[in-house]
């Protein structure tokens, strides 16, 4: 899955969702929902569950600011198709690198 990373050195799994282009509520609702929902398929882990799944817009990023972060922390294991960042980084100073 594009847009899915691993942090090794923290044991964070996380997904870009991308933009947010909404200011109505209904929307944003439905908009976490599936963003959670796709997050939780993607990783295939038993231990990410819908209660664990946290989220913000990101502010401050060359690439990716104000788009949407889905994120899980103390992951095992790296999801099958996701990007493992090396050990010098971590989910924070990929996604404002």
């Amino acid at each position: 899955m594009e847009k899915l990373f691993y942090s090794t050195k923290e044991s964070i799994a996380f997904y870009i969702a991308g933009y947010v282009n909404t200011n109505n509520v209904n929307n944003m609702i439905r908009m976490l929902k599936d963003g959670k929902k796709t997050f939780i398929t993607a990783c295939n882990d038993k231990t990410i569950t819908e209660d664990s799944v946290q989220s913000y817009e990101i502010l401050k990023s060359s690439r990716y600011k104000n788009m949407r972060v889905f994120y899980a922390l103390d992951v095992a294991n790296a999801p099958k198709d996701a990007f493992q960042l090396g050990k010098d980084w971590t989910m924070d100073s990929w996604i404002t690198s």
